[in-house]
């Protein structure tokens, strides 16, 4: 009969240090997959703050080279304008000096004719 109850209380305590050893791995476990877990989250916080970074800098970039397009666009349509204004004036400058030659009375009013 002792025997068996010593029997009995070796397989008892070998179940109960069996249970706590498998408690006390899944803690374990528990612990290293929570510090894996955070340390991913670092490096997922760190991919999206330069992903972040990233398209702000490309974002930037693009309204620089925007502005510098703007910029250039207009240059030409000043240029343009300023072109076209004198050529209007010319014109007009062309067009009196052509109306003051074909009349007639216009030359007798002027003053460098009757020299």
């Amino acid at each position: 009969q002792k025997g068996a109850d010593h029997l009995a209380q070796v397989f008892e305590t070998r179940e109960q240090l069996n249970t706590d050893y498998l408690a006390a791995k899944a803690l374990y476990d528990k612990e290293r997959y929570t510090q894996e877990l955070a340390l991913l989250q670092l490096k997922k916080d760190k991919i999206e703050s330069v992903t972040a970074l990233a398209r702000e800098t490309l974002r930037q970039t693009q309204l620089k080279e925007s502005i510098k397009q703007d910029e250039a666009d207009m240059k030409i349509f000043t240029d343009a304008q300023t072109k076209l204004r004198q050529m209007v004036f010319d014109q007009n400058v062309e067009a009196v000096i052509a109306a003051k030659n074909s009349d007639p009375q216009a030359k007798k009013d002027d003053p460098q004719e009757k020299k």
